[in-house]
Parts: structure tokens; sequence; C-alpha cells
């Protein structure tokens, strides 16, 4: 049986976006570098949960298959990453 985000109390997501919010406030970033933080992490985790699969990680992310691979490219995202 795997663990699913059900399994986690209302604390550990708290705890996880606070631990986020003080990493980008740790040092001096313009509103550009923050939000391409964002974006970066948030296509990890989808690539991540989705195995890689483009096609899936688009969907649930809101992007074109092909939107996706331009933002792969430019953050220099790879499988293998996810470790």
């Amino acid at each position: 049986a795997f663990i699913q985000p059900t399994d986690f109390t209302e604390e550990v997501f708290r705890f996880a976006e606070n631990v986020r919010t003080v990493k980008l406030l740790k040092k001096p970033v313009s509103m550009k570098d923050a939000i391409e933080e964002l974006e970066r992490g948030m296509i990890h985790d989808t690539m991540v949960r989705f195995d890689w699969n483009q096609t899936q990680a688009a969907k649930e992310l809101g992007l074109s298959r092909q939107g996706l691979i331009k933002k792969l490219k430019r953050y220099n995202l790879y499988r293998g990453e996810d470790s």
C-alpha cells in the first residue's frame, strides 16, 4: 500500500508551505525569480508524480504538451532529478 495525500494531516501541508515560504524569504529575490522557482518546483513535482509522462503532467498542470516541453528545457528538468 502507498501513502496517499489524504493520509496526511493539515499540519503537514501547512509545514510544507511554511518551509517553502521561509526558503524564499531567506534570500532577496525578485518576483520573477520567485515565480520561476515556484513554477519549476510545481513542474518537477508533477513530472515525478506522473513518472515523467509528459501528456499526463501537462494535463494536470493545464499546459499543452509542447508548452510543458518548453518549460522542461527552460528549467533543465530531466528524468533522474527526482531523487
